[in-house]
């Protein structure tokens, strides 16, 4: 239930921060493969395809690591889109068999934890204050302190987003451990 209001908070404050442009994606694409046809650019067919793949998802890396994500993307499910991997792509590493990993220390998981239950404390703390000294304080103290709340509100819903990645990097690492658990149980069970 909190992991679901989290991810709607989310994708609340990325609509205000991230803005999109398909239409600009699609023409980038089009001139892309209109340069490839004419041209005969069969040799800068890498090119092309890490290009191709970074208009459709929005990571620019080499060809390598891209058939790694896509692979990656595959193990995971299709529980996450694009989007998501574009926001924890930092997080993201091979590890020594050459998979991919989300890589995210205790300490970040810890510390975005903990912001995201203090911000809640300071919301719900904070609303419940104002409507209860309503009656109790002068109008233009009350209003001071509606104008205070609405500041510190903004600036934890900005330091929400900021560590939006990081809660993003957390599902998908809590995803994987959750395939290879049951894998391992499907193992164990043959």
């Amino acid at each position: 239930m909190i992991n679901e209001a989290f991810n709607l908070l989310f994708k609340i404050v990325d609509k205000f921060f991230e803005p999109k442009s398909s239409l600009k994606k699609t023409e980038e694409l089009e001139k892309l493969f209109t340069i490839i046809r004419e041209n005969h650019l069969e040799n800068q067919k890498e090119i092309a395809e890490e290009k191709l793949f970074e208009l459709q998802t929005g990571i620019k890396t080499n060809l390598a690591f891209a058939q790694k994500l896509k692979a990656f993307k595959e193990y995971v499910g299709g529980k996450y889109d694009w989007s998501v991997y574009r926001k924890i792509f930092l997080y993201l590493q091979e590890n020594e068999q050459g998979k991919i990993i989300v890589n995210i220390t205790k300490y970040q998981e810890y510390t975005a934890n903990a912001l995201m239950y203090f911000t809640l404390f300071i919301f719900g703390g904070g609303f419940i204050t104002i409507l209860l000294i309503e009656s109790f304080i002068p109008k233009n103290i009350y209003h001071i302190i509606i104008f205070l709340y609405i500041v510190v509100s903004l600036f934890f819903l900005f330091l929400i987003y900021l560590i939006s990645n990081d809660y993003l990097a957390m599902q998908v690492k809590k995803q994987v451990k959750k395939i290879e658990a049951n894998r391992e149980s499907q193992n164990d069970q043959i």
